[in-house]
């Protein structure tokens, strides 16, 4: 299944934001953030393995964002690599066998005890609350001027043996060398 460029999913459902309640803006903005992650998925490389066979996306189903991802991306195919949707709770914290792991901003209390735990293992962390990259998060959500954008924190992908694409880079707000 061809992904679809990020800057045409984008305008189309910017497009399609301008007839919407607050209500529905919402949920838009929700599906919008899934669909940045799972283009996401398709230009970040795990180290020397390059892309896993299974792509594991843990989150926390009790967040609506967490479980709209979860139902949303299990058992797709993102570049060749089939996700498999895995849930996790902040009192059993079991990251091994993750390569993503979506914080959602309800979970923001819990960041730096996360954060910090995911530092041993080479795992994408991607979140939509505020300031993530400068916690040290790799890949988070921002509102620019009415938009959904992202800033990239390159420097901790680096530490954690990710490499993320020029392309992708090219396309954040602001990247954290």
């Amino acid at each position: 299944m061809a992904t679809l460029p990020i800057r045409a999913v984008c305008g189309w459902l910017a497009a399609l934001s301008l007839l919407m309640s607050p209500a529905q803006a919402e949920v838009s903005a929700d599906r919008l953030k899934i669909t940045y992650i799972q283009n996401f998925l398709s230009l970040v490389r795990w180290g020397d393995i390059g892309m896993p066979g299974e792509l594991h996306l843990c989150t926390f189903p009790d967040s609506r964002l967490g479980s709209q991802i979860l139902e949303t991306l299990h058992h797709k195919t993102v570049a060749g690599q089939l996700v498999i949707g895995q849930s996790i709770a902040t009192n059993n914290l079991q990251l091994t066998g993750c390569h993503v792991m979506f914080i959602p901003e309800s979970m923001a209390p819990y960041a730096p005890g996360l954060l910090a735990r995911a530092s041993t293992y080479p795992l994408l962390t991607i979140s939509d609350m505020p300031s993530f990259v400068d916690q040290g998060g790799m890949i988070g959500f921002v509102i620019d001027q009415d938009k959904l954008r992202f800033e990239i924190n390159q420097q901790a992908a680096a530490r954690h043996n990710l490499r993320i694409s020029a392309k992708l880079l090219e396309l954040a707000r602001r990247v954290i060398q």
